[in-house]
């Protein structure tokens, strides 16, 4: 929470006590239910960078709507790009997951074409 709703918050507690904690309460519910909402819609993602949001008031209350909400799809579109990449990877069953084109070595016996290997890395 930010230093200026804290504040108000507890000026209402001294004014009305049972206003505050209704709202309070409503509002924790109304969070609850967002994220039990985007769970159910399969955004885990989305849900996870919102959560953040709210946890983390202070870095991201100056930002607008706009660049907040296009976090959260940005998290959401990476989560599922990256998600998609492995279940190709673990579906291709390649015999080392892990191997990389800058792992190769080029010895003489090989008679591997280093030129032409770099062309097809990079569409070329």
């Amino acid at each position: 929470m930010t230093r200026l709703l804290a504040h108000q918050i507890n000026l209402l507690r001294k004014a009305m006590p049972w206003s505050v904690e209704l709202l309070i309460r409503e509002m924790a519910a109304m969070k609850n239910d967002m994220m039990k909402n985007l769970k159910s819609m399969r955004l885990p993602a989305f849900a996870e960078a919102y959560e953040k949001q709210i946890d983390q008031e202070a870095e991201y209350g100056s930002m607008s709507f706009h660049e907040r909400l296009m976090l959260l799809v940005d998290a959401e579109y990476d989560s599922r790009r990256n998600n998609n990449i492995k279940r190709l990877i673990k579906n291709a069953k390649f015999s080392d997951s892990s191997a990389f084109l800058g792992n190769i070595d080029y010895l003489p016996d090989r008679h591997l074409n280093r030129d032409l290997l770099e062309s097809l890395a990079d569409n070329d």
